[in-house]
């Protein structure tokens, strides 16, 4: 039996149903750990982490064959440090390798650090002491109970053990989304006219004021769409203000919360997809427009370019937003089949989770 410790996340909704249809939900708990969470579904438990209804859903962790922490918050690392597992497994996300509040590099191009400076709020300092007084003395024996990280990047993983898990091997694995990444997805609605995607969310990490400068700089005519539907409001709040300065540019701002199928077709009909991100992030986004047709650029330093590129896979650069006559190769359609398509999902799903033959 296994145990899945989720944070109130679509995925946790994505893996459960995937669970369920590959018939997996037996040797497998799925636990969201917040009380009325947003997205739980029937089978699915919510609890509260360090409350006693935690401890009763989860009892003792030595009896599971492996406990496996998506999303390894601090919040986690007393939990573990506390418990005895016969297998620990991180399944990483991203923001639990690098947005810890003691890791030191720098994820912002230069505009977009100065852009993004926060004003100071006793809310994040409050929440800041606690993470130094409760969490963090327990975060390097957390890390080193880790026996194996889940990623789908062999670069990730060695950045994960380098600064982290260093006793941890790799085991490759990616998150589906609602919709799988080979969905084949039917338009039923028509661009007015071309434009690009510059991001997925209103999170500096995409780096859009650097991005939006290059553009300008070499006087892009296409519009430019940029989903801000959530992320920080007073980054977005500066971003719109330091757009103004961009007369080369059409911007349209994309705030409000768009169903599945709506969000799918503003994918689809893109000419491209622009992730200046550092550090990989909506990689749900850029799976399924490689199985759209549509081309994406990358920030060079991303660990995803790298890996896709090492994988087979046809990417771009931003840079080469210069050259007008870049169309994505039909083999990239190919290999997300391959590679992150619902077939191989299942494949990867009875492969991990299954119930270990006797």
């Amino acid at each position: 039996m296994n145990v899945h410790i989720f944070p109130d996340s679509v995925f946790a909704k994505a893996f459960y149903r995937n669970l369920q249809s590959f018939s997996l939900t037996e040797n497998n708990q799925v636990i969201i750990s917040k009380e009325n969470a947003k997205h739980a579904v029937d089978g699915i438990v919510c609890a509260s982490l360090n409350s006693s209804s935690f401890s009763q859903v989860v009892k003792s962790t030595e009896q599971y064959d492996a406990v496996f922490i998506h999303y390894f918050t601090p919040a986690l690392y007393r939990w573990v440090a506390k418990h005895t597992f016969k297998k620990l497994c991180w399944c990483v996300w991203g923001g639990d390798v690098y947005n810890l509040p003691w890791k030191k590099s720098n994820n912002f191009e230069p505009i977009t650090s100065a852009l993004s400076k926060k004003t100071f709020s006793w809310e994040e300092s409050v929440f800041n002491l606690k993470v130094s007084l409760f969490y963090s003395p327990y975060k390097t024996k957390a890390w080193l109970k880790v026996n194996e990280v889940y990623t789908w990047m062999e670069e990730e993983f060695l950045f994960t053990k380098s600064k982290y898990a260093n006793q941890a091997t790799h085991t490759f694995f990616y998150y589906e989304g609602e919709v799988p990444y080979d969905h084949e997805v039917v338009v039923t609605q028509s661009k007015a006219e071309p434009y690009v995607i510059v991001g997925n969310s209103g999170s500096p990490q995409n780096n859009h004021a650097d991005v939006l400068k290059f553009l300008n700089d070499i006087n892009f005519k296409k519009k430019i769409v940029i989903p801000a539907s959530y992320g920080n409001k007073e980054y977005v709040s500066k971003l719109k203000v330091y757009t103004k300065k961009f007369s080369n540019l059409t911007i349209q701002w994309a705030e409000e919360f768009m169903p599945i199928n709506q969000y799918n077709n503003l994918l689809a009909n893109a000419d491209a997809f622009i992730m200046n991100a550092i550090r990989p992030q909506g990689m749900g986004n850029v799976f399924a427009l490689m199985n759209m047709g549509v081309p994406v650029y990358f920030n060079p330093q991303n660990a995803a370019y790298q890996s896709l590129v090492s994988m087979g896979f046809t990417c771009y650069k931003v840079e080469d937003l210069a050259n007008t006559n870049i169309h994505q190769p039909e083999k990239n359609r190919s290999l997300i089949k391959v590679r992150f398509g619902h077939d191989q999902t299942k494949k990867i799903y009875q492969s991990l989770f299954a119930k270990p033959q006797p």
